[in-house]
């Protein structure tokens, strides 16, 4: 006999969970603890639908996000701005948006982002952008990145701003580094 069941929690804090076998047999548990941010992608594409996300909360402005690779769909931006603190994309992932993205404070991608619409606004104002091997970037015309720290280009990438316009205008001295493309 093959059950399952699941237990969310939307708030942080320190909780208590028991399961044992009813009928005193063996049995095999599997827990899996997922962080708020994760991309799971079982039910769309759609990045404002809650039961794509680990813990079934969409992430805001506070949250770090990640996106792995291995899902059955790629998250996809396409009614009103993406939000988040910090954006991790895995290496084999894509994150594709119509609309703007904002991770004020620093990408992290192994995979892919695509601004496949005008005038979409990729936000980094307060972070770093690294752009691990693997990584690719595809923007369409008239699209706006904004760094706030540095700009890091690893060996390996396709990185392709196209016709976009790619903004430094943080507090600090940012560097521009790229690694043998």
């Amino acid at each position: 006999m093959n059950e399952t069941f699941s237990c969310i929690a939307y708030e942080a804090g320190t909780y208590g969970f028991c399961v044992q076998a009813r009928d005193g047999s063996e049995a095999e548990f599997n827990i899996s603890i997922n962080a708020p941010g994760t991309w799971k992608g079982n039910v769309s594409s759609d990045w404002h639908d809650p039961a794509n996300w680990a813990g079934f909360v969409v992430p805001d402005a506070d949250t770090d996000v990640f996106i792995p690779a291995g899902r059955p769909k790629n998250p996809t931006v396409t009614s009103g701005s993406a939000w988040c603190h910090s954006l991790e994309i895995g290496q084999g992932a894509t994150l594709n948006a119509w609309q703007d993205v904002n991770a004020n404070f620093g990408l992290d991608c192994a995979g892919g982002i695509a601004l496949a619409d005008e005038f979409i606004e990729l936000d980094i104002s307060s972070g770093h952008v690294v752009w691990q091997s693997g990584a690719s970037f595809d923007a369409s015309a008239n699209t706006v990145v904004r760094v706030g720290g540095n700009w890091t280009v690893e060996s390996g990438t396709d990185i392709s701003p196209g016709a976009g316009t790619v903004i430094f205008d943080g507090y600090e001295t940012s560097s521009i580094t790229n690694h043998d493309n």
